[in-house]
């Protein structure tokens, strides 16, 4: 193919220098473009990358892309760890464990990825001093160059180890991990253990105050590497200087994106240190994803908080106190947490678990029983990063198209530093995740970075008070560890319950004990996700509009679909910090009552209108049945019932003006709906019913529905019960909230009744929620949608993260909403 060229004009003298050359051209299936200066000949430069030997054949100021379709494959360790959780009540009175810890894992996961699709390949000179070095970096090829590429497909295997003795994990379970002693003892205010404490690092009352503030103001995550600080005196000093830039040096985002910038660019081992790990914890997300006035506002509050309590020029008199408990306070829990002698504190949690009056070594010896239980974790915990990997990985991709690079290395040009570039553009990641050498170096790249963070993978273990609490340890000891399709571990019993109770009942306290996240020392509980999952089998010939409907509501394009039938599996989550905002719900008194809880309850409506026909329909037979289909149908596209000015939170089904008003709506939708379900309907053979659901049959089909309302009427009622439920869920996490302080063991009791009390009604509705079958599975889903909207406030519903796995043969694509983040 002849080589085209753009030669631009050139400057006249005294005006700003000639613009560059270009040069483009297609060899063996790689669209080649060069750039040079105006003095040099782009044609000279237009050869694949992997040709170039020596110097002369790339001189400084020559640019050289290369965009073709590849394998990237990669095989490194990644550290990962666990959001552990476990509500309980072991004393009468005290909830334990109500906000989660964020905890390091004792082995490595290795994994192993492929990612096919096409890349682009930039070349630069990356000179140091006088010896030459290339630049080479990856991104995923823009759509505008590909003409309508098909979407990455990714292979991905992630191996994991057990530890080898007490770990992090282990020590959450038993109840004495340092974390758990910090918030206990900076909680016990005026204790003589507060007091004990206070005396031995000669700080004052207050200065272990502020230090509580310090930890439990920002949240979970921050609080673990706040305290993983606290034991690096040079990372303590890197956060403490960092915070104080940014609180005082007048950043706005853009000026700090581009400091974050330069200090990756600067140091690729920034993108792990104590640092960045902070950042993102307080961020919610990985530093390139650091890209909103939320996330930033995050960062400067907790920034601003810090420089506060420890900066010593700001005239706190507690702050050397501070930065001196900062520092010693690890090495005294490493004391009094010494497993071979745990000290006044360890010890009763221990017996909490074990029985009291068992001594030391005996203890020691019951621990033992537990670890079977921390390595089936262990192994879940592999599942649960093989789940998630595919997602993240399809993520990076989407955000390399315009931004950070998914690689970025030099390399010398020496035989050794060229051999190393070629096993790179030959697909062969492998060497980017090592140590930097005197033939190559790394920059910030997505996927290396990405690989090089801690990734948590979310632990629940059951609730447990004291009323069965020694049964309970028992058959905690051997329970399951089950892994969902969102990578989130519940431990369960499976013979007790299926695990979509268990699922609901999860989100459920979840949600209840957001009324206890600030009690007893624990920070903000920012460290689950509500989920929920579907999960079925589509291929281009099956009808899937309704499911289409469904993606499309939470910002998933329509997916290329094979003709083979493909596991797909779509996951909706939401932060769990949004739960907070239960706590917050108006009163029935309030002027803003009303409509607060007309949103919740819309948000549901929709909800429902989406996937009660998607999950019924899936099955093409149940149009047989006009009967079932035709209310499904006017219910599926009539609008959520939205009139705050009347005082209603959903159609009243008993009354015929509302009735009709409900169908009516649904009239347009249905008539645009009902072409696509004949073409389906005549593809599966039941050509017979293909004149049963006529669009110019819409009023007729309506007019029945209304003659035989039972159904339809059914489905309005479900409506008004899931509001109902839903006010009474906001009544009983305000009631907790004000009880906590005044009444624990009062309020952990009702925290048990009303979250069973909550299940107990949402699955008798959602067991007969329409023609006899069982969608327990929504229970989830509507407590998404409601929190989502009470979080959300006036300006609207938060939105809603959804990904979307296709699965074939090993191979997975993956489908994000705009809201996805690593």
């Amino acid at each position: 193919m002849e080589p085209n060229t753009t030669l631009a004009p050139q400057g006249a003298r005294g005006t700003e220098p000639a613009p560059p050359t270009f040069a483009s051209s297609v060899i063996n299936g790689q669209i080649l473009t060069a750039q040079a200066p105006p003095a040099l000949d782009p044609h000279a430069y237009l050869r694949p990358i992997e040709q170039i030997t020596t110097p002369d054949q790339f001189p400084p100021g020559v640019l050289l892309t290369s965009t073709a379709t590849a394998n990237l494959r990669l095989q490194s360790p990644s550290p990962f760890g666990f959001h552990f959780h476990w509500i309980k009540e072991a004393v009468r009175g005290i909830l334990q464990g109500t906000t989660g810890l964020c905890l390091d894992a004792a082995a490595e996961a290795h994994v192993t990825a492929t990612l096919t699709g096409s890349y682009t390949a930039t070349l630069t000179r990356d000179d140091h001093g006088a010896e030459p070095w290339l630049r080479l970096t990856l991104n995923r090829a823009s759509e505008a160059t590909l003409q309508g590429s098909a979407k990455a497909t990714i292979t991905a295997n992630v191996d994991t180890s057990l530890p080898a003795g007490s770990d992090e994990l282990l020590r959450a379970i038993l109840g004495t991990h340092s974390l758990q002693w910090l918030r206990a003892t900076l909680a016990d205010i005026g204790s003589v253990r507060w007091r004990q404490l206070a005396d031995t690092c000669g700080a004052s009352g207050s200065a272990l105050e502020s230090l509580l503030e310090a930890f439990q103001q920002p949240g979970t995550r921050a609080e673990s590497v706040l305290w993983k600080a606290a034991g690096q005196p040079t990372g303590l000093a890197e956060l403490l200087s960092w915070s104080y830039s940014i609180a005082n040096d007048g950043l706005n985002l853009t000026t700090f994106r581009s400091r974050l910038q330069q200090g990756l660019e600067q140091n690729p081992a920034f993108a792990s240190s104590i640092v960045a790990q902070w950042l993102e914890a307080v961020a919610g997300c990985s530093l390139t994803q650091i890209s909103t006035e939320d996330a930033w506002t995050r960062i400067h509050a907790a920034a601003t908080l810090l420089d506060r309590l420890t900066n010593v020029d700001k005239l706190s008199r507690d702050a050397p106190a501070i930065l001196t408990l900062l520092l010693r306070l690890p090495a005294i829990a490493a004391q009094e947490l010494d497993p071979f002698a745990p000290a006044s504190w360890a010890l009763p949690r221990l017996q909490q678990l074990f029985g009291s009056g068992l001594p030391a070594h005996a203890l020691l010896e019951r621990v033992n029983s537990w670890v079977p239980l921390r390595n089936r974790i262990y192994q879940a915990a592999r599942e649960a990063l093989q789940k998630q990997l595919p997602a993240e990985l399809s993520i990076l991709l989407e955000s390399s198209t315009g931004g950070t690079a998914l690689a970025d290395a030099s390399f010398a040009m020496t035989p050794m530093g060229l051999d190393l570039l070629r096993r790179v553009l030959g697909g062969d990641l492998t060497p980017l995740y090592g140590p930097p050498t005197s033939s190559l170096q790394t920059h910030h790249g997505l996927l290396t970075h990405h690989l090089r963070r801690t990734r948590h993978v979310e632990i629940h273990l059951p609730f447990l008070d004291t009323r069965s609490w020694q049964s309970g340890v028992t058959a905690l000891a051997s329970a399951e560890v089950l892994c969902d399709a969102a990578g989130r571990l519940i431990t369960w019993h499976a013979a007790a319950c299926d695990f979509h109770q268990v699922s609901n009942e999860f989100h459920s306290k979840m949600i209840l004990a957001a009324a206890f996240s600030t009690r007893d020392s624990g920070p903000i509980n920012d460290n689950f996700d509500l989920t929920f999952e579907d999960t079925r089998q589509v291929s281009a010939s099956g009808h899937h509009e309704a499911w289409f409907r469904v993606l499309q509501a939470y910002g998933i394009d329509r997916p290329e679909l094979p003709s083979e039938p493909v596991q797909a599996t779509l996951t909706l989550s939401l932060p769990g910090r949004f739960v907070e905002a239960w706590t917050r719900a108006p009163h029935s008194k309030e002027t803003d009552y009303f409509p607060t809880m007309c949103r919740v309850s819309r948000a549901m409506q929709a909800a429902v209108r989406y996937w009660l026909p998607t999950l019924y329909f899936s099955d093409l037979e149940h149009f047989r049945t006009p009967n079932a289909a035709f209310p499904l149908l006017a219910y599926q596209y009539s609008a959520p019932y939205a009139d705050v000015k009347a005082r209603h939170l959903s159609y009243d089904f008993m009354n015929s003006e509302m009735l009709a008003r409900a169908l009516n709506s649904a009239a347009p939708g249905l008539r645009q709906a009902l072409p696509e379900l004949q073409c389906a309907l005549a593809a599966a053979g039941m050509q017979e019913f293909v004149s049963t659901y006529d669009p110019n049959s819409v009023e007729r089909i309506l007019a029945s529905v209304q003659i035989q309302s039972r159904n339809f009427n059914a489905l309005l009622a479900a409506d008004t019960f899931f509001a109902e439920e839903m006010v009474r869920l906001a009544d009983m996490t305000r009631e907790l909230r004000a009880t906590c302080s005044r009444k624990p063991a009062m309020a952990i009791r009702n925290l048990t009744r009303y979250s069973a009390d909550l299940v107990k009604a949402l699955h008798g509705q959602l067991r007969r929620l329409y023609a006899g079958d069982d969608f327990v599975a929504l229970g989830s889903l509507l407590l998404i949608a409601a929190t989502s909207a009470l979080a959300g406030g006036g300006k609207g519903p938060l939105p809603i993260t959804a990904t979307l796995q296709l699965e074939q043969r090993g191979e997975v694509r993956v489908y994000t909403s705009e809201t996805a983040a690593t």
